[in-house]
């Protein structure tokens, strides 16, 4: 936009203006607004540019490179975008394997409460053996339920930032003229 302003600031301008009025002066109320005098104007402005010592050029010039770092840092901004979803996405895949090991540490840890809890049925161990058990057990399931949690928190941010439903696989959309009257 400011290019474009740029480009046509120096090139032939044209104005025309017109105006029209009444007016009176008088003494008393009726006089003031009988015999109205009558006044027109028109005015044209010409302007052409004929030397500028080069400030034309120089606007355009900044202008254009105005617009080259706007260009810029709009593609920087796009590659960051794509960077960040592309991190989502790595982070997303990775979380999805701790999730696998948490689940597997987490039933490993209950069976091994299991055994122990039935050992210490039998006798053959103290309780301070079967609390330790159950607090490792406890432990792993806290880590399983925190490795859903952040999996299906980075799955939202995935979803928000490539507005894009990959269980029902399509695009999100929201119709904001519905969305307002509702």
């Amino acid at each position: 936009r400011d290019l474009d302003q740029a480009i046509k600031d120096n090139r032939f301008d044209l104005s025309l203006t017109a105006s029209y009025g009444l007016n009176q002066q008088a003494n008393t109320f009726r006089d003031a607004y009988g015999n109205l005098l009558d006044q027109q104007m028109i005015a044209i402005q010409f302007s052409i540019p004929i030397l500028d010592w080069g400030e034309r050029k120089g606007k355009i010039k900044t202008a254009k490179m105005n617009k080259d770092v706007v260009d810029i840092e709009l593609q920087q901004e796009e590659d960051t975008f794509k960077q960040n979803i592309t991190l989502k996405v790595i982070d997303f895949n990775l979380q999805k394997e701790l999730v696998d090991g948490a689940l597997k540490t987490s039933e490993i840890a209950r069976e091994s409460y299991k055994i122990t809890e039935k050992r210490f049925l039998l006798g053959n161990l103290d309780y301070l053996i079967l609390t330790s058990s159950r607090q490792a057990w406890q432990s792993a399931t806290e880590q399983y339920i925190q490795s859903l949690l952040s999996y299906w928190k980075l799955y939202y941010e995935v979803q928000q930032l490539t507005l894009y439903d990959f269980l029902n696989d399509k695009t999100l959309q929201q119709d904001f003229n519905t969305s307002i009257t509702d």
